[in-house]
């Protein structure tokens, strides 16, 4: 599954337990035959009152959760949808591929994937946040691919999420005050940050080293008070940087 929480007017997204393509593609035998029996699965037992199969997809989703709490997963999705659209949400979240297109985001992103996840493995919440260009991974901790609200990883991804989130609270004249301290290079480097470019790709654009770059970038941060790159772009962004 996929979730996507647009942020509030910077343009940014923040995802959790994401992922850049699904089973039927590109994924290995192992995962794609599991997608596969998973999809019989459902055509047969889906719509079932006797919800073996929908505890056992409940028991992967939340494996920490109570028995009382998987019965009421298992009788949820039995009634949000038929066998027949149940099946066919699963065979499209396993055949689409964004690898492409998520390598031309631009826009801060913040994803989020649970270490022990059963539903999506969580090198593909990694591979996600390496593949977006302005992203930041945030590793949970436990089991759950659902949170509850009394696990540990929640507060976690609360607290990351508001403070993502804030970022868009600042105005755009206190982004312009920021960035008056910066000097006219390290404007120039905010401002190819704030387009996607990475180090690497500045200092090919720039004619300069990419250690030179480096050491730019960690000037501007400081100086802008931002903790990582994303912030930064939206800093950059609110005082009209970084556009065409």
């Amino acid at each position: 599954m996929q979730r996507v929480i647009p942020s509030a007017s910077a343009g940014s997204c923040c995802t959790n337990d994401s992922y850049l393509h699904g089973a039927f593609v590109d994924a290995g035998e192992k995962l794609a035959h599991q997608a596969q029996a998973f999809a019989q699965m459902i055509e047969l037992g889906w719509g079932r009152r006797v919800g073996a199969f929908r505890e056992m997809f409940a028991g992967l989703l939340m494996p920490e959760a109570g028995e009382r709490q998987q019965k009421w997963i298992g009788e949820l999705q039995r009634r949000s949808a038929s066998p027949a659209m149940a099946c066919r949400l699963w065979n499209e979240f396993n055949s689409f591929d964004v690898r492409a297109e998520a390598a031309k985001v631009a826009a801060p992103a913040l994803v989020f994937h649970v270490r022990g996840d059963a539903m999506v493995p969580f090198e593909a919440g990694r591979r996600l946040a390496a593949t977006l260009p302005n992203a930041r991974f945030v590793p949970l901790e436990g089991r759950n691919h659902i949170l509850r609200a009394d696990e540990p990883a929640w507060l976690i991804f609360k607290n990351e999420l508001n403070d993502f989130l804030g970022l868009d609270e600042q105005t755009d004249a206190d982004a312009a005050r920021e960035l008056a301290t910066l000097t006219s290079r390290e404007r120039e480097i905010l401002d190819e940050i704030a387009r996607g470019l990475t180090n690497a790709q500045i200092a090919d654009r720039l004619n300069i080293a990419e250690k030179t770059v480096r050491n730019h970038v960690n000037h501007v941060f400081s100086k802008l008070d931002a903790r990582h790159r994303a912030q930064a772009i939206v800093i950059a962004r609110k005082a009209g940087l970084g556009r065409e």
